[in-house]
């Protein structure tokens, strides 16, 4: 092996010195490019918005985070912003390319990488062949995100503002409306029942109860009416006061009379018999009074019959009071319940339209917020080419090829040198002088 090295030795060293001359050759036609960078500190959304929950999902968190990052990059990267750093740095084609206004965004667009430190920084780099051009459009790029995204905040919390203020207003217009139906009604309703319900109903018991006194009177009349009715259908041969008895006679017209006569009937008929004048003249007595007690008895039915008349006409309206009373009170409690919701959502608008304020006021003042860690400053060394590396992988390489090509030459080369190089086994008859012996 050493003798391999040794008889190939200007191989070995001559291979990685042309690999690195022609590196270092190459790398002075290489413009060297610099890069500038800043940091800037985002705060989320809710560090200064009262209107936005915390989000304690780390998943939620980290997707939040990469949405960030594409709506920063996408902002930087905008047509828009990238017109706007040509016009700021007075960059002109001839800087970048030929291709017009187009090609010049679409190469500084090749121009600046954006990354996330964390959840809520952004790193900006910008590379140029300028370091002064660099770390101005690394100022210009930061100093327009930060003031565009302060402009934002600032109109999204006066909108929020502007909204809560509007719907406050219709709501309290609504209330006031609701508020104003309800006296409206609940005067129109005591005008036109100005007894409560309770009232009512107390009123309607009272009235149940005296129309079942009236039912049970009108009853007991008509139960009389049927003893009398009985007595008077009777056959003469078969003559008996014993439904009359039936009878309540302290209670019915001429009953005091007819209680006389039946105590007298029944003292004579226990002592004589039907042919008795005087029995039979009692009789005709009997019936002759009988006779006068219907009569005076339909009038105080009548009577009954027309006080029950108009107790149940009193128990209608009293009903119909009640109905128009309880549908009354129903849109009353609906008019109730929907003023409630209002005035709830009145509520909580109000809160959120206090925070929006709050928002806005903060909003103003979020420009301290957008912190920039770290300022970006003129390189002093190109980011490329990378000298130093290219120079390593140029020597790396060329030892590689130089190794390669030892192998081969030593491959190929069939000069025999001593008697290792024959690659038979055969005893040796003679030695041939080199010329030095």
């Amino acid at each position: 092996m050493k003798r391999v090295v040794r008889r190939r030795k200007v191989l070995l060293t001559l291979t990685p010195t042309l690999f690195i001359a022609l590196s270092f050759g190459a790398l002075q036609f290489v413009e060297p490019k610099y890069e500038s960078s800043t940091t800037i500190l985002v705060p989320q959304e809710e560090a200064f918005n009262p209107l936005l929950l915390y989000q304690v999902d780390l998943d939620i968190e980290s997707q939040n985070a990469t949405n960030d990052l594409e709506s920063f990059t996408n902002f930087i990267n905008s047509r828009s912003t990238l017109e706007k750093l040509i016009d700021a740095l007075n960059i002109n084609s001839e800087d970048i390319n030929n291709s017009g206004n187009r090609g010049l965004v679409e190469g500084l667009r090749a121009q600046i990488s954006t990354s996330s430190g964390s959840s809520d920084s952004f790193e900006l780099t910008f590379e140029d062949k300028d370091p002064v051009h660099a770390k101005e459009a690394v100022e210009f790029l930061s100093g327009h995100y930060i003031e565009t995204k302060r402009t934002l905040d600032n109109r999204r919390a006066q909108e929020s503002v502007e909204y809560f203020t509007t719907k406050l207003s219709e709501i309290e217009t609504i209330i006031d409306q609701q508020r104003s139906e309800m006296v409206s009604s609940t005067s129109a309703r005591i005008k036109e029942q100005p007894v409560n319900t309770e009232a009512l109903r107390t009123r309607l018991q009272d009235v149940n109860s005296q129309l079942e006194t009236i039912d049970w009177a009108v009853y007991q009349e008509e139960d009389k009416e049927m003893y009398i009715k009985q007595f008077q259908e009777q056959a003469s041969d078969e003559f008996t006061v014993q439904p009359l008895y039936r009878l309540p006679l302290e209670e019915i017209p001429y009953g005091a009379e007819l209680t006389s006569l039946l105590e007298r009937y029944d003292e004579m008929d226990q002592n004589y018999t039907d042919s008795y004048p005087q029995l039979r003249s009692l009789r005709e007595r009997i019936v002759e009074v009988v006779k006068r007690i219907p009569p005076a008895m339909e009038s105080r039915k009548n009577r009954l019959i027309s006080q029950r008349d108009d107790l149940t006409q009193q128990r209608t309206l009293i009903i119909e009071n009640m109905e128009q009373s309880y549908v009354a009170e129903q849109q009353n409690n609906t008019k109730e319940s929907s003023y409630a919701v209002y005035q709830e959502l009145y509520n909580d608008i109000k809160i959120k339209l206090e925070q929006a304020q709050l928002t806005s006021e903060i909003s103003e003042r979020a420009i301290g917020n957008f912190l920039v860690l770290d300022a970006p400053q003129i390189a002093e060394e190109p980011s490329s080419p990378n000298t130093k590396m290219i120079l390593a992988a140029s020597l790396f390489l060329g030892i590689m090829v130089g190794g390669c090509m030892v192998i081969v030459a030593e491959v190929l080369d069939n000069t025999i040198r001593s008697e290792e190089d024959f690659k038979i086994e055969k005893p040796i008859i003679a030695y041939l002088s080199d010329g030095r012996a």
